[in-house]
């Protein structure tokens, strides 16, 4: 009798953690999933319960956020230290003792994208990216984790932010819809003023900038390159009607 009652009472803890390690999803923003287990793992005056968030990028592109900038000397910005950093926070509302709230912060990694104004800086997730995160909480014996979460920012495309164009976005090999030439495209900056440099066979093209998109020819101002953010492409144009897209390799 004694054996059985052991094996009905381990069967139940086995079921009872079993239980407890099933995947629960928390949301889905534009394909970023967030999702969590709870094991518990002791109990006494207060039960222990390990939880294990799990954040993941399901689409086939990078997802971004902003985080606000802050102004370290002049001319140079960076991310805002006193900012919130991540895009959404993980809670066990019912947790109990130090440190209680802390939850877990779901952070992505920062780039060197800027926004036109150059108040946010742009974090992103990358796609099929897996960002695993562990803590341990204190609950009232015989209660289960309430696990919310909170999102600080939206998570959006790429070619849904304004961007600022920089080296970043541009430097690279294009090819061109108009012959079979390839050719290497570099931003640089001189004094406050952007231009970019077309290296063809050895020669070099300087493109002065015009607007926030628009590069004009050093020596042809009638020929002009204008960027797309959302395709990453440049348009070209001269006074003859020629027109061609680049796009980068």
């Amino acid at each position: 009798m004694r054996k059985k009652i052991i094996i009905m009472a381990l069967l139940v803890f086995a079921n009872t953690i079993s239980f407890s390690q099933t995947e629960k999803m928390l949301s889905n923003q534009n394909g970023f999933e967030i999702a969590y287990r709870a094991q518990k793992i002791s109990g006494g005056k207060k039960d222990k319960w390990l939880i294990t968030v799990t954040a993941v990028n399901k689409t086939q592109h990078a997802i971004f956020y902003e985080q606000p900038t802050a102004v370290q000397s002049p001319g140079s910005t960076a991310p805002n230290g006193f900012a919130y950093q991540s895009s959404s926070k993980v809670t066990v509302r019912n947790a109990i003792g130090f440190l209680a709230n802390d939850g877990v912060m779901i952070k992505g990694e920062p780039t060197k994208l800027f926004t036109e104004s150059k108040s946010t800086v742009l974090m992103q997730y990358e796609p099929g990216r897996i960002y695993n995160y562990e803590s341990s909480v204190n609950i009232k014996p015989g209660d289960s984790p309430i696990v919310t979460v909170s999102h600080y920012y939206p998570l959006r495309k790429l070619s849904e932010f304004n961007i600022q164009i920089s080296a970043e976005l541009i430097d690279g090999d294009y090819k061109t819809t108009c012959g079979l030439n390839t050719w290497s495209v570099s931003m640089k900056e001189e004094n406050g003023k952007s231009y970019l440099i077309q290296s063809v066979n050895g020669k070099q093209i300087k493109w002065i900038k015009s607007t926030a998109t628009l590069f004009l020819k050093e020596t042809d101002s009638s020929t002009i390159i204008s960027y797309n953010r959302e395709k990453k492409t440049f348009a070209y144009s001269n006074s003859d009607g020629v027109n061609c897209e680049w796009t980068k390799l």
